[in-house]
């Protein structure tokens, strides 16, 4: 695999983390299922799923990219969550928050950099 390859790993990772936190979101506003025991809605359940599948990818990833790069290409899950949130629960995002995506992304290029 090239390095373009294991980018695409860890930004696969990345939409999986941040559309599993969109679905626990979405699953605690909706009642538990009864075949989850009443402990949660099937939508969080769907969520903790794809967790999953992102922590089997990320493990794929780590055999081929350094730890301090891997995690800093996953900081990307946060500028996903806070935009997620805002599209699709109507929540709050200020310019404030838009400085910190901003300084976010810089700082991952920063990070994966080579010497």
């Amino acid at each position: 695999m090239n390095n373009w390859a294991h980018l695409g790993l860890l930004l696969f990772c990345v939409a999986c983390n941040t559309f599993a936190n969109i679905l626990l979101k979405s699953g605690a506003q909706l009642p538990p299922t009864p075949w989850l025991l009443h402990i949660m809605s099937w939508r969080s359940f769907l969520g903790l799923a794809v967790f999953g599948i992102g922590g089997v990818i990320y493990a794929a990833a780590l055999r081929h990219v350094s730890l301090g790069v891997a995690q800093s290409v996953l900081v990307l899950q946060y500028v996903g969550i806070l935009f997620c949130s805002w599209l699709f629960f109507h929540e709050a995002f200020s310019p404030r928050q838009l400085a910190g995506c901003v300084l976010i992304i810089a700082g991952m290029f920063l990070m994966i950099q080579r010497n």
